[in-house]
């Protein structure tokens, strides 16, 4: 609207402009219309025929003259009219241009107040929100400080389950050991026994054995002495008839032998009883 205004102004200037050109060169038409009407008078009859063409071509020219003025009149007059028009159509548009001014301006009073109002209202609403953002925040700072204490006991229980695993698979290693120790004992054990079984099977047939050749040792014994009776007798009479000596005799235990069953070690029969105390202390 303010650009059409600036337009209707410009052409109004232009159409002043054109008018007052326009009266101007009709005031000078007029003075120069009555210059020659004072001048025909004064002419002198003489100049004849010449004199009538002049007259004529004034003539002409004045009424020429006359007929542009009527029409420049005219075209003033319509230019008048156009420019009243024009003048209260001016007006018309500025009291139109004041009247849109003024609404416009109430409008913008009335946009700013409802921008003014809604930007207060957004403040307070964002001041609320804000609010609200910083109780969540307080709430969630406070839920990550009970998560990450929480999270620090489960590492710590972690750490503990996963100690007291260790221990726990240790302890089952120890007694997975144990267990295989108390087994091979328990083997070790059984071969014992069953060799204890073994020994004392054979110390029951050592002594049966040893007490049969005591026995033997016994009857030996006597016949022993009586050899050996017969023995100094014999060599008694021999080293009277011979002073060579003659070849000991060697008795049949020494020349026999017993053995511990559990070291192998070998005893002569004559030492029945050394054996028997190497077998008790062999076998404790």
């Amino acid at each position: 609207a303010l650009e059409k205004n600036q337009q209707w102004l410009l052409y109004d200037q232009q159409r002043e402009a054109y008018v007052r050109g326009l009266l101007g060169r009709i005031f000078e038409l007029e003075q120069r219309s009555g210059t020659v009407s004072q001048q025909e008078p004064k002419e002198s009859n003489s100049e004849g025929h010449l004199q009538e063409e002049k007259q004529r071509y004034y003539d002409q020219l004045l009424l020429t003259a006359k007929s542009d003025l009527e029409t420049e009149r005219h075209r003033v007059t319509q230019l008048r009219s156009e420019l009243n028009k024009l003048q209260k159509k001016y007006e018309e548009s500025q009291q139109e241009i004041t009247s849109l001014n003024a609404l416009l301006q109430s409008q913008r009073v009335a946009e700013m107040k409802a921008v003014e109002d809604k930007m207060k209202g957004d403040v307070q609403r964002l001041k609320q929100e804000n609010e609200t953002l910083k109780g969540q925040l307080r709430e969630e700072k406070k839920k990550s400080e009970d998560l990450l204490c929480q999270v620090q006991l489960l590492r710590k229980f972690l750490l503990k389950q996963q100690e007291e695993h260790a221990r726990t698979v240790l302890s089952e290693q120890q007694i997975q050991m144990r267990t295989t120790d108390f087994e091979n004992e328990k083997l070790d054990q059984q071969n014992l026994q069953h060799q204890l079984d073994k020994v004392l099977e054979e110390l029951h047939k050592a002594r049966e054995q040893v007490a049969r050749l005591e026995l033997l040792k016994l009857q030996e014994s006597a016949y022993m002495e009586a050899q050996a009776d017969l023995q100094a007798a014999f060599e008694e009479r021999l080293t009277m008839c011979d002073p060579s000596p003659f070849r000991k005799h060697s008795s049949l235990l020494d020349e026999s032998f017993l053995e511990c069953p559990r070291c192998k070690e070998q005893y002569p029969t004559s030492q029945h009883r050394e054996l028997l105390a190497h077998i008790d202390f062999c076998t404790a």
